[in-house]
């Protein structure tokens, strides 16, 4: 997708005075206030250090601190030692054995920290759609395609590798970059389904509504031409995400539209294939024996010599 193209679906524009304070290099007193702001009693990283041992030692080392946060602004480029990551794996039950029974988790340095923290105090400006600017883009390019990791083994840092791609859970500036990329992709998902539907609209001639996607605070879960989910038992297993989004199913409903296509996947009497809901809702159990469809019949079963 081109710049134009992106710049046609988020209409907002910063103002002189927003674009200023998004690559204004952070003051000496900025980057001070984010290390005595930072949480206590966290995990260091491969520096070993604590955000409390700067605290206690500041008289000494506080003014290389906020130099070496300057330099990064000032020059566009992190030392590697600044974005190297510990792997810690944290055993998801007693015993854990195999790797799928480990959550993996980045403990990145201090210094990154503040510039990660800096960075998304500028991006909480324009969170929602942010304007192009290569100096505040190189930025951000630069911490998020510079890591390296170790993964840590018995209490040791074993291995040494480039990161590749993606977001680390726990930096600073993850959730604030997934919500920009998720605001575009739900654009370019509306817009997709407005062309799928066009010409499709409900009885009062109204456009009708297209559930196309759920935008959790983690990935995305597409549920498009998939209604079978609300039929579903929540199970006391699932999480306390999941069993939310049960309780709306009343309203996820009558707004979600199947995609008949060659009629092999849309079922007959449970999706919303038609624009007037499920049929099953209209006929009522009767339906499936009246017509000789059986319930879980599929569009396509309906169909004799491609006629109705």
């Amino acid at each position: 997708m081109s710049v134009e193209e992106l710049r046609s679906m988020t209409k907002f524009r910063c103002s002189e005075g927003v674009k200023e304070a998004l690559i204004t290099i952070p003051s000496k007193e900025d980057i001070k206030g984010i290390f005595f702001s930072m949480p206590k009693s966290k995990a260091p990283g491969p520096d070993v250090f604590p955000v409390e041992f700067f605290w206690e030692t500041w008289s000494v080392v506080g003014n290389d601190l906020i130099q070496a946060v300057k330099e990064f602004f000032q020059g566009g480029r992190m030392l590697k030692g600044f974005n190297e990551i510990a792997i810690s794996l944290i055993p998801k039950v007693v015993g854990a054995e195999k790797l799928n029974l480990f959550r993996p988790i980045s403990l990145c340095s201090t210094i990154y920290k503040v510039i990660a923290r800096a960075m998304e105090k500028k991006l909480q400006l324009v969170v929602e759609d942010i304007v192009q600017r290569n100096q505040f883009i190189g930025w951000f390019k630069e911490c998020t395609t510079t890591p390296t990791y170790s993964v840590i083994v018995n209490g040791e840092m074993n291995g040494h590798f480039q990161g590749k791609k993606g977001l680390r859970q726990g930096d600073p500036i993850s959730s604030l970059l997934f919500v920009m990329a998720m605001d575009v992709l739900s654009k370019m998902l509306v817009l997709r389904s407005f062309f799928m539907m066009s010409g499709v609209g409900s009885e009062n001639g109204n456009q009708a509504r297209v559930l196309t996607h759920l935008i959790l605070g983690s990935p995305a879960v597409f549920k498009e031409n998939e209604e079978e989910r609300l039929s579903t038992t929540p199970q006391r297993s699932d999480s306390w995400i999941w069993k939310s989004l049960c309780n709306l199913r009343h309203i996820a409903r009558p707004i979600i539209i199947c995609e008949v296509g060659n009629g092999n996947l849309a079922r007959f009497w449970h999706n919303n294939w038609t624009s007037h809901g499920p049929l099953i809702d209209l006929t009522g159990p009767r339906g499936p024996g009246v017509t000789g469809l059986h319930v879980d019949a599929v569009v396509a079963e309906a169909l004799r010599d491609g006629n109705w």
